[in-house]
């Protein structure tokens, strides 16, 4: 124990003489932020309550008392962050703002303590309302670095910057100031514009739209009691709001890594792949919760790994590639009823070629289970009849590997989406395409790693490596053949290197993407991105797996919602999160890491940071 330590202690705890109680409770302050400084926040703890305990005891009114009072309940919700204490954090706070006058007679207290609630509530994934304790701060002073570095965090890596700063900027000549001042304007109005396409796209009544007036959630119970049923937009008002909030809990370990993980149509089953070529299928529990593995399928083995698997919408069965032409299908019933008595169909789709071998990157099956589409390693987009066992469509249309492909209706098979490493989605027409696509959407400026559609034809989703996702309008797509150029890429390899770009301020000149979101990272492996449930959130969220082993969920504003964390796996290449999964009718997130982890995220009422 360091020689300050000791004298601190020794002062805290000496039998006290009348009148020093105020002492005492400075030398409980002392040896707290001793302790605090060698990282012994447990006993830091002990030593600040000791201390509030003594002030409270013998009711001192006198300023520097109340100050002393503040000041330990703040070195307290500090302790409460290093020990990752939501529910203390936020008392102590709260103990602060209760203080009479705290506002007014210590202002740059209660400043302190606006900014560790913020610090708490970012750190627990609640970013909205981190962002309004921020911005409370902001307002109280706007020069403060720190405020604006944490809103920064929040604004998924854009900064942040209010107009009262922008104009302080103004007053400076340099050629640089100007230059910081035209990006701050600039991404301003991108936040703003976004936040404009927000409120016309939930007004448009595609994303579960508002109702004309707010109502109690217990009026409408009430009224549901005398026979009126929930409207769609009163059941998406209520259940917006329901986010996966909890702590990670684990429901599987692998040894190897796990590369896909996703929900059936109707919840009832979820079903992972994992690099030691087992696929695990497992039946969900109440409101999805509590998955129990029914059947583990044995893949035939290809190359590396198995790239993606597909379920059927009536569960019947299960599609799954590797990078080889060969698709195998797997009867699920009988998988999950005869236990390793399982036979796989398998699909040749090189037949069609007569040299040459290639991999398929990603799947999709038709609602009607008749068709398999696929992307694959030679820049082309299969489509494959089931009963005639034999592709009908091979469309060459992307100039790199086609790493994502989904049909752009949920019941029809007639348009498709593709995602490729060149950079572009382009939307094929069955009706009219003769192996060309009908459009392009441009607006990336790295290889697209996922897409994902709305399921209305209109609407999708995009993942790509230069570290964005993208919610695209397909009403705005280019013509292929008078189509503005994808800007040159950067010439790096995301498997093992960072990005050298930056997504905050890299734009294509000509993106057509409707909202851009910012934050999570898209390295090491094809990260997936999903739109929410279109039966509890009317699909007015964006959300992903990220590098960083945290999954993000986004708003229509291109604001970061709910950030969650497994903190499971070990550093480095094993907390790559590469596919996650919101269950169609529950609020609850499943994912899939590099590390073998596989985590569920449920809503929980009294989460310990409200």
């Amino acid at each position: 124990m360091d020689e300050r330590l000791a004298d601190c202690f020794t002062w805290a705890h000496a039998p006290p003489n009348d009148g020093d109680w105020l002492k005492q409770g400075n030398a409980h302050k002392e040896a707290g932020n001793a302790l605090f400084e060698n990282k012994r926040y447990s006993e830091a703890v002990q030593e600040y309550t000791a201390g509030l305990n003594v002030l409270k005891t013998h009711s001192l009114v006198a300023p520097e008392a109340k100050k002393l009072k503040i000041v330990c309940e703040l070195n307290l919700a500090a302790c409460g962050i290093k020990l990752e204490d939501c529910e203390m954090t936020l008392q102590h706070c709260q103990q602060v703002f209760a203080e009479p006058n705290i506002k007014e007679e210590f202002p740059c207290l209660y400043l302190k303590a606006l900014f560790r609630k913020g610090q708490i509530l970012r750190l627990s994934g609640d970013y909205r309302k981190a962002k309004r304790v921020f911005c409370e701060a902001l307002a109280l002073s706007p020069g403060d670095a720190s405020i604006q570095q944490e809103l920064t965090i929040i604004n998924g890596g854009v900064t942040f910057c209010c107009k009262k700063q922008k104009e302080q900027k103004s007053i400076f000549c340099g050629v640089f100031d100007k230059m910081k001042l035209e990006e701050d304007k600039e991404e301003i109005v991108v936040k703003c514009n976004q936040r404009k396409r927000q409120r016309a796209l939930l007004e448009s009544g595609s994303y579960g739209g508002r109702p004309s007036k707010q109502k109690n959630p217990c009026t409408l119970l009430r009224n549901r009691e005398y026979g009126n049923a929930f409207s769609r937009r009163d059941c998406v008002n209520i259940m917006e709001e329901f986010l996966p909030n909890s702590p990670a809990i684990i429901m599987d370990q692998y040894r190897g890594r796990a590369y896909n993980g996703i929900y059936s149509q109707d919840g009832s089953l979820f079903s992972s792949s994992c690099q030691d070529w087992n696929i695990r299928v497992y039946t969900t529990g109440p409101q999805g919760t509590a998955i129990k593995q029914a059947a583990t399928i044995k893949a035939k083995k290809g190359q590396w790994t198995i790239t993606d698997t597909a379920m059927s919408r009536d569960n019947k069965f299960i599609i799954y590639s590797s990078i080889t032409p060969v698709v195998h299908l797997v009867n699920l019933e009988h998988a999950c009823s005869e236990q390793g008595r399982v036979t796989q169909k398998a699909f040749d789709f090189a037949k069609c070629r007569e040299f040459g071998s290639f991999g398929l990157w990603c799947l999709g099956l038709s609602a009607d289970n008749r068709e398999i589409i696929s992307g694959s390693s030679d820049n082309a987009l299969y489509i494959y009849d089931v009963e005639a066992e034999k592709v009908v469509l091979r469309a060459h249309g992307h100039e790199d590997d086609v790493n994502s492909v989904t049909y752009a209706d949920s019941l029809s098979s007639n348009i498709i989406f593709t995602g490729s490493d060149d950079c572009t989605i382009k939307v094929w027409d069955r009706r009219c395409m003769a192996q060309k696509p009908a459009g392009v959407l441009i607006g990336h400026l790295g290889g697209i790693t996922y897409i994902d559609s709305k399921g209305d034809g209109i609407y999708l989703v995009s993942n790509a490596k230069d570290q964005t996702a993208k919610l695209w309008d397909i009403r705005t797509m280019s013509d292929p053949s008078s189509a503005p150029p994808s800007q040159r890429r950067l010439m790096w390899d995301y498997r093992g290197m960072n990005y050298p770009g930056n997504p905050a301020t890299d734009k294509h000149p000509h993106d057509a993407s409707v909202i851009t979101f910012r934050g999570h990272s898209v390295l090491r492996t094809l990260i997936r991105c999903r739109f929410s449930p279109a039966s509890t959130t009317g699909q007015r969220y964006v959300y992903t797996g990220s590098a960083d082993g945290r999954i993000y969920v986004y708003d229509l504003a291109g604001d970061v919602a709910q950030i969650l964390h497994p903190k499971t796996d070990k550093a480095g290449s094993g907390t790559v999160i590469r596919d996650v999964s919101w269950h169609p009718y529950s609020p609850v997130i499943t994912s899939t890491s590099w590390g073998g982890t596989v985590a569920q995220f449920v809503y929980t009422e009294k989460a310990c940071w409200e």
